[in-house]
């Protein structure tokens, strides 16, 4: 198999793990060592280029640092593609749950997202975001999982929030 077809299996994997990390990837391809880890690099960086036609991209989740294919903004766009389907009050309570994350001083917790929800239940919302896996709740605490990794572009979300903040509070 050559190196591209063991990337793109590797990359494309769904279920309880996706896509893949260094280690992984480089066990794959029988690379050693850290010659071996800038060996990854450059085949991950040829791979991007050569996949990049199809609409789709190579991304790293910060989360866990696995590896996986993602699609490109256009085919996004044009696919409509949404894990929320259309539901945008799971999104604002995981943008809820974000904001809480990053910006307090503990974890999550139920009250603090109902309060930058304004509103006064999230419980559906919280139940729903558990069973796609991407948050774990117990009693009060809220935990976000690798799973919004793949999910959010949570660098940007960052980046794109304080830019809001600092233009909105100048």
């Amino acid at each position: 198999m050559n190196e591209f077809k063991v990337i793109s299996f590797m990359l494309s994997r769904r279920g309880e793990v996706i896509g893949a990390s260094d280690d992984a990837l480089m066990k794959s391809l029988g690379l050693e060592g850290e010659s071996g880890r800038e060996k990854l690099y450059r085949l991950l960086d040829a791979y991007s280029r050569n996949v990049e036609m199809f609409g789709l991209k190579v991304e790293r989740n910060a989360l866990d640092g696995h590896w996986f294919l993602s699609c490109t903004g256009d085919v996004v766009e044009n696919a409509r593609v949404n894990p929320f389907q259309g539901r945008t009050r799971l999104a604002s309570t995981l943008v809820a749950i974000i904001i809480a994350t990053t910006t307090d001083e503990e974890p999550a917790t139920v009250e603090r997202v109902k309060k930058l929800r304004n509103v006064k239940d999230v419980t559906q919302d919280l139940k729903e975001l558990e069973n796609m896996g991407l948050i774990k709740v117990n009693g009060n605490a809220i935990t976000m999982t690798e799973r919004i990794g793949y999910y959010v572009d949570l660098g940007g979300f960052i980046k794109r929030f304080n830019e809001y903040l600092n233009e909105k509070f100048k």
